[in-house]
C-alpha cells in the first residue's frame, strides 16, 4: 500500500472514484447530488494547479482511494483570525476496501502534505446524514465547527 501525488496517467481511476462518491452522495441526498461524475477537464485541472493536489492510495498498482486537496487560507472577516489551511474537497476510499483501514492510511498523509506545506488545520465539509464517514472523520480526530443551515424557499 503507498500513497502519492496523481499524475496524469490516473485521470480514469479518478475519474471513477469521483464518480463512486457523487453515487453515494445522491443515494443520500439527492436533492443536492447528481449520481454522475465530474469532467476530465476538471480532474486534470486539478492535477495541474499549483494550489491543489490529489493524493492516491495504490494497492498492488491500482489506486483504490483519492483526496482532493486544496492549499487555502482563511477569510479576512473583521476579527477573525487569518490561517492558510488544508481544505479537503473530496475524499474516497473504493467500497471494495476498508474506509476505516485504508482511509485511515490515506489521512495520515493528508496531515503528512498539511505539515509539509507549513498549513494550520484540515478542513472539510461532510453530508450530515453520512454516518459511515462522520464517524470515520471523528475517530481522525476531526471537530465540527460550524454548520451550514438550509431551507427550501
Amino acid at each position: 500500500m503507498k500513497v502519492r501525488i496523481a499524475t496524469v496517467e490516473d485521470i480514469q481511476a479518478l475519474h471513477q472514484l469521483h464518480f463512486s462518491l457523487n453515487c453515494h452522495r445522491h443515494t443520500l441526498q439527492p436533492t443536492n447530488f447528481q449520481g454522475r461524475s465530474v469532467d476530465e477537464e476538471w480532474i486534470y485541472e486539478n492535477i495541474v494547479s499549483s494550489d491543489k493536489d490529489y493524493l492516491v492510495l495504490e494497492i498492488k498498482d491500482e489506486v483504490v482511494g483519492m483526496a482532493l486537496l486544496e492549499k487555502k487560507e482563511g477569510h479576512t472577516v473583521n476579527g477573525s483570525v487569518r490561517y492558510r489551511y488544508l481544505y479537503l474537497r473530496d475524499f474516497m476510499i473504493d467500497s471494495s476496501h476498508c474506509l476505516q483501514t485504508h482511509g485511515h492510511e490515506l489521512f495520515k498523509e493528508i496531515r503528512r502534505y498539511g505539515k509539509k506545506n507549513f498549513l494550520s488545520y484540515i478542513q472539510l465539509n461532510e453530508l450530515i446524514n453520512d454516518e459511515e464517514r462522520l464517524k470515520f472523520f471523528e475517530k481522525e480526530q476531526l471537530l465540527v465547527t460550524q454548520q451550514t443551515l438550509k431551507s427550501a424557499i
